[in-house]
């Protein structure tokens, strides 16, 4: 006979178990037997979450939603810690959430990582804090993308340059009313002649994307043909 009863129980599943005990009450020194009764315990399950690694780029969303975790597992985190690098809008998150995501921003050129340390929590029952390891890459953007302006019936040559190594770039010229060229595409540099057959001066948009660590933003370079 025991004068309490505090069990330690492990539930190993996605989901809820009831463990049921069939209890006899005793009393007195001959320790007469009492009507029995039933005890049920929910024995509800601790999300176990492994450490994870990740990729985002700058001004985007990233986000972690572990799987093999009980139904509607939430996650908590402090303030992250960054690993190398500039990175800004990073903050703690004590309000419970689906998923561990932010926007961040890589201010410089080259990938900045920052660490997460989330809790995951179901049920009001707590897990062990996983890592969560988000590599930043830098956004490219152009040196040298300032308005331009070329003479009627003169090549336009421009050869584009970015702050991120390795960056490339696609270029697209759709067709602009009063200028003979035919709507143009390309990658790196634009080597061409802009025909204006009005009396004003014509606007000429090049419309690039810039890629660079599978990241890709759109640039404008405005060019006058005069």
């Amino acid at each position: 006979p025991r004068n309490s009863f505090n069990p330690t129980l492990v539930n190993s599943t996605l989901a809820p178990v009831n463990v049921e005990f069939i209890v006899t009450p005793r009393t007195g020194s001959n320790l007469c037997a009492g009507n029995t009764f039933k005890i049920t315990v929910t024995v509800k399950p601790r999300p176990v979450v492994t450490d994870k690694v990740t990729t985002s780029c700058s001004g985007s969303t990233f986000a972690v939603s572990p799987t093999g975790v009980p139904e509607s597992t939430f996650y908590t985190w402090g303030v992250p810690v960054v690993i190398s690098g500039n990175i800004s809008g990073s903050n703690s998150q004590a309000s419970q959430q689906y998923f561990v995501g932010q926007v961040l921003t890589n201010n410089g050129n080259t990938p900045a990582v920052i660490q997460y340390l989330a809790v995951p929590i179901t049920a009001g029952c707590s897990g062990n804090p996983f890592s969560i390891l988000v590599t930043v890459n830098p956004q490219p953007v152009l040196d040298n993308s300032g308005a331009k302006s070329v003479c009627n019936n003169s090549l336009f040559s421009f050869t584009p340059s970015a702050n991120v190594a390795g960056t490339s770039f696609q270029w697209v010229r759709n067709l602009v009313a009063n200028i003979t060229n035919p709507a143009a595409s390309g990658t790196g540099t634009i080597s061409e002649t802009l025909v204006n057959i009005s009396n004003n001066t014509e606007l000429v948009t090049y419309a690039f994307t810039l890629t660079a660590n599978s990241c890709s933003y759109n640039q404008e370079v405005p060019v006058s043909v005069r």
